[in-house]
């Protein structure tokens, strides 16, 4: 079984579980109505219909308890019922996913599954969640955030540019040389505790949004040029345009246009 449908067998039984619940609500402010009033008679009729209530309450909680033995939540996301419910809910909704269980990147974020708490985190952020639709549905929320956020293209190539000079002086490389983005980014983000705060991905967004900003001039008169890698597998930073096609870059140079 998997979640949907075991989610969709606990919505069958919701309806009579909630009326269950309301009934023995009822009775319950009925009694502390009855009590506070001091009408015994009515009390003692109350007591009983409350009776009657748990009694119901009771076998709709007996229901969900078989329900909940049904489904092996350690199964489930061992079994790749998870996976495959995870990359069809991602296809539905048109959002780019790479990896397999328990570890997927979906641009710009990781998400990772821990099977023995039957959670996910997402970059360093954990939710009590197995349910595909509902990571995916945060994810969109959490992309569709940072795409209204503002980017300051020119500041971040500026930053980028900083690094790129001291790669030149490093290697013994003349002014407009291709430098790996890699490289760039490991000397951006020297020590392993910062790149939790600002990861591979985070980068490769910045990066794909430096992309489509197109052609900026820097103060100094520089401007930029994105370039691939014959090995982009191997030495390229997977991106997303912004029609959501898979794009590579490798390589960045800085030169007087």
């Amino acid at each position: 079984m998997n979640y949907e449908e075991f989610y969709g067998q606990y919505l069958n039984l919701e309806n009579k579980l909630a009326v269950a619940s309301k009934n023995a609500l009822k009775q319950q402010k009925s009694i502390a109505k009855d009590l506070a009033q001091g009408d015994l008679y009515s009390f003692e009729k109350s007591m009983t219909e409350m009776q009657s209530a748990l009694s119901e309450l009771q076998l709709q909680l007996q229901e969900l308890k078989q329900l909940s033995d049904n489904f092996d939540g350690t199964a489930y996301l061992e079994e790749g019922d998870f996976a495959r419910q995870l990359l069809s809910e991602c296809e539905r909704k048109n959002v780019d996913i790479k990896g397999d269980f328990p570890v997927f990147e979906i641009l710009p974020f990781t998400v990772a599954v821990d099977k023995n708490t039957q959670q996910i985190s997402i970059d360093r952020k954990k939710y009590k969640t197995i349910r595909p639709k509902y990571i995916v549905n945060t994810i969109v929320k959490m992309q569709d955030k940072l795409k209204s956020a503002s980017f300051a293209a020119v500041r971040f190539a500026t930053e980028i540019s900083k690094v790129y000079d001291i790669l030149l002086v490093l290697h013994g490389q003349k002014e407009g040389t291709d430098m790996y983005l890699m490289d760039i980014y490991q000397l951006m983000v020297p020590m392993a505790r910062s790149r939790k705060d600002y990861s591979k991905q985070n980068f490769a967004y910045d990066i794909s949004r430096l992309a489509v900003a197109g052609q900026i001039v820097l103060r100094d008169g520089r401007t930029f040029q994105l370039g691939t890698s014959r090995n982009n597998v191997k030495k390229g930073i997977r991106t997303l345009n912004p029609n959501g096609k898979e794009e590579f870059f490798a390589t960045i140079r800085f030169y007087v246009a």
